[in-house]
């Protein structure tokens, strides 16, 4: 089994939330020194939050600086505060992040730190294979169903809008390719059991498993036929985000053999 994987991309959008008293451990072991002598207990990313923890700086001032040289947001630090942070919102832009912490027009402390994404797909299996970890809400399709289990190896949350089986599935979902992603997602809502959800958040270090709402192993009679003699292909998997030219995709090799005692379709993903 051949997948790929690419990092997400995303626009800038930036809310500020204050918070105080949380304790993580930092991710960067050598944070930029201002020469002030100053340095940042921790900076880190929390779900879908940059939490920037202040220690001993005696700090008026945090200023995040986007990749792009832009200011993604600012905050005024309470006095007595050791934490501030930052919403980092689902459209940012992933890269190099510069953390600022200043006293009127002093800098005292300046770091910098990577947000971005890094998906995976781990593992695809058709429902009739996996039927008791199918969601009951998918009922007597289940069987046509899939599975995906998706992992973000990156610190920053991956926004999917599109599951789109390309290729040799018997029912692909070319359909989805050009439709309104507030409509249309193939993405089935395990949580509400409704038939599906607009867009699905996986956060950083966070593994999910997602089902489909298309039935891209249905037989159809201008699809792929099953017979009894063994038949392969490929497909692709392609989890699609808002931003385009922004997916991470999988490709496998499928086999189908008509069953001799049920008359039913065995499928086989390699």
């Amino acid at each position: 089994m051949d997948w790929t994987r690419r990092t997400l991309v995303g626009g800038i959008a930036s809310v500020t939330v204050p918070l105080a008293g949380c304790s993580l451990d930092s991710p960067s072991d050598d944070p930029t020194d201002s020469g002030s002598g100053g340095e940042f207990e921790q900076v880190q990313v929390d779900g879908q939050t940059l939490v920037v923890g202040l220690g001993e700086l005696s700090a008026d001032t945090v200023n995040v600086i986007a990749p792009d040289g832009t200011a993604f947001a600012s905050q005024s630090v309470p006095q007595g505060a050791t934490t501030v942070t930052f919403d980092i919102g689902l459209s940012y832009a992933p890269g190099e992040y510069r953390v600022v912490a200043s006293t009127g027009e002093s800098t005292i402390a300046e770091t910098t730190l990577t947000i971005a994404p890094d998906l995976e797909i781990l593992e695809v299996g058709v429902g009739a294979n996996h039927l008791d970890r199918m969601p009951t809400g998918l009922g007597n399709t289940k069987s046509a169903e899939a599975l995906v289990t998706v992992i973000n190896r990156g610190n920053g949350p991956a926004i999917l809008e599109k599951i789109l089986f390309l290729g040799g599935v018997p029912n692909p979902t070319t359909d989805l390719q050009d439709a309104d992603e507030e409509e249309a997602s193939g993405i089935f809502n395990k949580a509400e059991g409704a038939s599906e959800v607009t867009q699905l958040v996986i956060l950083g270090n966070q593994k999910d498993t997602l089902y489909t709402s298309r039935l891209p192993f249905s037989f159809h009679e201008d699809g792929v036929s099953c017979s009894s003699d063994e038949q392969t292909g490929k497909f692709r998997v392609v989890l699609s985000t808002r931003i385009e030219g922004a997916s991470a995709t999988g490709e496998y090799s499928i086999s189908y053999t008509r069953s001799s005692e049920s008359g039913e379709c065995n499928i086989r993903i390699n």
